[in-house]
């Protein structure tokens, strides 16, 4: 899969890269706020790098779990996440984040419908339905409890919040175009490589992930997480969030339908 190219012309991208930029931003904010009032103990990413090695040495699709543990319910965090305006995350971060999501739009092909309008449409309604979850009627910590527990943490958990927003962006990355029962049927390489089984979907993360972990991206990653525990479960989220986008996997389906 090469000869990408970015689709439509260099306005459109250039908005689309502006807005994910900023919504990435934003989650990132919410992160260290809450970071910040729960005095997460930093790491050196060293560590915190040689944790996942595992996981890497494998196949994104072995990673699917079935239930990912979100953190319990913290009325300071909470309250803390509400003025995200207030964390600065400094010009470096930004830029990388800029220039992640510009290196993603390039990786996109020119496709029909597998291209970066479309990751861009799906990552809005993600941020869009994700809005709607989490924004509480009132100011009231009781209700926020209760919302976290109906939203089983999701509210009160802005990690999870940016790794469905990070997912719905890299979920087609050079993708070709075709469906995965066609790459199978022509014997494309990359069958072999992941089992048969979610091609497209595997590839656009093993890409994505490798692109994230180089050294240029160090200081993005540093607000995305400073913990092995974090870096594990933003791991899982993102595998999880990604190939649950393979909607004709039988297996996957099965999982979903018992849960």
């Amino acid at each position: 899969m090469s000869d990408t190219v970015a689709p439509g012309d260099d306005d459109k991208i250039d908005r689309l890269i502006d807005w994910h930029t900023e919504t990435l931003l934003n989650l990132l904010k919410q992160i260290a706020a809450r970071r910040s009032a729960t005095r997460t103990t930093t790491e050196r990413e060293q560590r915190v790098l040689a944790c996942i090695a595992k996981s890497q040495s494998r196949q994104p699709l072995e990673e699917v779990q079935e239930i990912i543990k979100l953190p319990d319910y913290n009325a300071n965090a909470v309250r803390h996440r509400k003025n995200p305006e207030s964390i600065e995350l400094g010009k470096d971060v930004v830029d990388q984040v800029r220039d992640y999501v510009t290196v993603i739009s390039g990786m996109y092909r020119n496709n029909a419908f597998h291209n970066f309008e479309h990751a861009s449409h799906v990552t809005m309604s993600v941020t869009k339905l994700l809005s709607r979850i989490v924004a509480p009627k009132q100011n009231v910590d009781d209700q926020n409890h209760d919302l976290h527990d109906h939203t089983y943490g999701v509210t009160s958990d802005p990690l999870t919040q940016f790794s469905c927003a990070f997912s719905a962006l890299i979920h087609d990355v050079d993708h070709s175009g075709v469906p995965n029962s066609q790459l199978i049927r022509e014997k494309h390489p990359l069958t072999a490589l992941f089992s048969h089984r979610s091609i497209a979907e595997q590839y656009a993360l093993v890409l994505s992930w490798d692109l994230l972990m180089e050294d240029r991206f160090k200081d993005f990653r540093s607000c995305m997480y400073r913990t092995d525990t974090e870096l594990m479960r933003f791991r899982h989220l993102v595998v999880n969030g990604l190939m649950a986008t393979d909607v004709a996997d039988k297996d996957l389906k099965n999982l979903r339908d018992i849960r």
